[in-house]
């Protein structure tokens, strides 16, 4: 399918990367598994998590934005930056 096709290749293809949509034109939420930081005491390599979060978006056009989860500390598990497709990095932080 042409709409398929606009996706980037390399999330296409990968094995890891579960894709959602509502229409066939888009976007597409790409599901993932989020990186962690394991604790001293587990048991490497730590088994993966029963379940995938929200780690990119793209749409028909190809652009693409990529979110990084903080891996430890007080936000672990929060998105804490954005890459677009053009590789532009943006720190998201909280305020109050």
């Amino acid at each position: 399918h042409s709409l398929w096709q606009r996706l980037p290749e390399d999330i296409r293809l990968s094995p890891d990367t579960y894709l959602a949509t509502n229409s066939p034109q888009g976007p597409w939420w790409i599901l993932g598994w989020a990186e962690r930081v394991p604790g001293v005491d587990e048991v490497l390599p730590a088994p993966l998590p029963p379940y995938r979060v929200l780690t990119g978006l793209a749409d028909n056009f190809g652009r693409t934005l990529r979110y990084q989860r903080a891996a430890d500390g007080e936000y672990s598990g929060n998105i804490t930056g954005v890459t677009d497709g053009a590789g532009r990095r943006f720190h998201l932080v909280l305020t109050t």
